[in-house]
């Protein structure tokens, strides 16, 4: 897990091409800067099941909301 998250998804989330919603601008303005600090495929897991309960076709979530939901889940 660790392996493709490094090398595929995040590497994605950096270059995404933005396409007519604004959820793609801001998933890139969020991942342009950041870096993986977690070395444990466990870790993950707790992270991916976190992010399963975001409902992200609220389009009230905008940057600010997506990276307090990135930093919460780090700390």
């Amino acid at each position: 897990m660790i392996t493709f998250i490094n090398d595929k998804l995040f590497p994605v989330l950096k270059t995404i091409e933005p396409n007519d919603t604004d959820q793609s601008v801001i998933v890139k303005s969020v991942f342009n800067d950041t870096y993986n600090y977690m070395k444990k495929g466990t870790l993950f897991c707790q992270v991916i099941n976190e992010i399963n309960k975001i409902d992200f076709s609220n389009k009230n979530l905008d940057r600010h909301g997506f990276n307090d939901i990135y930093e919460t889940i780090l700390n």
